[in-house]
């Protein structure tokens, strides 16, 4: 008995099928062929022959098939499985505008299908329109919460601009849930700390670093991190053991860990700074500057703690180095950074009622700053004493100490030596205007 027409189309088009879900591309397509001279018109036959096309890496005749099946059938060449496969043939003929003329038509259409968003991020990103894909991406996520390949691109795109909301995408409810970290997970809860830290959630960090920790990880950049993170939120002591563990990781022979030991040390000098430790600091500093002596902040650190502590035989040892390795607008930043270290220790000292043997006669690091520079001008004074300028600086630091009396003698020298010198006539009219 002979198989009509209908029978032999739907043979062909179902054996097409099973060939192409076998990645039998070539008898997939001698069986669409065959449907096709059967029924040109069928629906079914020209969108699988546009998939074989597809998978045989020929877009053009993809779209060929599609333009056939627009012809036979106008009203079904807007259905979502056509638009589908004119989307990705646009896209690998390089036809990038009409696929994205197209998926924001569909986008507008069907606001709920994350096919098209998901489709609509590739192309952004292909052509660096990173703001554009993280708003499809956020849809998508919103959409379909278990799609974690999303959530993780979302996560990348928006590192930079909003890292706690990247640190959130990365950490989903399960592992927040959870209290110990997995081989799979541990990689993101490090990635998700880091972002956390960035985003000034120290909190939030210390608490995925402890349960890294707690795992047995022995990587000395994570037990310096989690070192960092304790300092920040003022817990010192656990601060130096976990920097300590660090220290210990770090093995002395290869290039990169010694520059990891020397980080270790760097973040140890901090904390020691902030726990108002000025002498230990002093000595973790030097240790950097003997693995990198090219280090700015090492030598500011080493400068800051030695004038603190009254050391100006290392101060001025520090301040040489610090003039030869950075200019100057680089040193005042690379000090200014690190006096904010010292008067956070000096300011805890004095909370909890400790004086040291350098804190009976110093109560500021500026003011001792300011002390300095009044004995080296005073120096250069005496061997230089018609020098107008040296006098009004010392006039200036004076007064910045609160010692205008002194300030106002000091600045008369100036004028008594330059009566027309500008800026000390300046001074004695913002004395003047001080004083009314």
């Amino acid at each position: 008995m002979m198989l009509n027409k209908e029978e032999k189309l739907r043979m062909h088009i179902d054996r097409a099928e099973t060939a192409l879900a076998a990645d039998q591309f070539e008898a997939a397509w001698d069986c669409v062929k065959k449907a096709i001279a059967i029924a040109p018109d069928s629906s079914d036959a020209r969108l699988l022959e546009a998939r074989i096309d597809l998978q045989l890496d020929q877009p053009e005749f993809a779209l060929a098939a599609l333009d056939a099946h627009d012809q036979y059938h106008p009203d079904a060449c807007e259905r979502p499985d056509v638009s589908l496969l004119r989307v990705r043939a646009l896209v690998r003929v390089g036809q990038d505008a009409l696929a994205n003329m197209l998926l924001e038509r569909l986008i507008r259409r069907y606001p709920d299908d994350v096919r098209w968003r998901r489709l609509m991020t590739g192309l952004c990103m292909k052509h660096n329109k990173h703001g554009r894909a993280a708003h499809q991406l956020r849809r998508t996520v919103e959409l379909e919460t278990s799609d974690r390949a999303s959530r993780n691109v979302l996560a990348g795109l928006v590192e930079s601009r909003q890292p706690q909301l990247s640190a959130e995408l990365l950490m989903n409810e399960h592992d927040r849930a959870t209290d110990e970290l997995t081989d799979e997970i541990a990689p993101v809860a490090l990635r998700a700390a880091r972002l956390y830290r960035k985003a000034g959630r120290q909190g939030e960090a210390e608490r995925l670093y402890r349960q890294l920790l707690s795992v047995g990880i022995d990587d000395a950049v994570v037990w310096r991190e989690a070192g960092e993170v304790a300092g920040e939120l003022g817990a010192d002591r656990v601060a130096e053991f976990r920097i300590e563990r660090a220290i210990k990781l770090s093995g002395p022979n290869a290039r990169q860990v010694d520059h990891e030991k020397a980080n270790a040390w760097a973040s140890m000098a901090l904390v020691q700074m902030h726990a108002g430790r000025f002498e230990e600091a002093g000595r973790c500093w030097w240790k950097v500057t003997r693995a990198r002596v090219d280090d700015t902040n090492a030598w500011a650190g080493l400068k800051v703690c030695g004038l603190v502590t009254g050391r100006h035989r290392l101060v001025d040892r520090a301040g040489t180095f610090l003039a030869f390795y950075a200019d100057e607008p680089t040193r005042r930043r690379a000090v200014a950074d690190q006096w904010i270290y010292a008067s956070c220790g000096l300011e805890i000292g004095r909370a909890i009622g400790r004086r040291g043997k350098y804190q009976t006669t110093q109560s500021d690091p500026l003011e001792s700053m300011l002390h300095r520079s009044i004995d080296k001008l005073e120096r250069s004074a005496r061997q230089e004493p018609y020098d107008a300028e040296l006098h009004h600086h010392i006039a200036i630091c004076h007064h910045a100490l609160g010692d205008d009396e002194t300030a106002v003698l000091a600045n008369t020298s100036a004028l008594m030596i330059d009566p027309h010198y500008d800026k000390a006539l300046d001074f004695c009219d913002y004395i003047d205007g001080i004083a009314a």
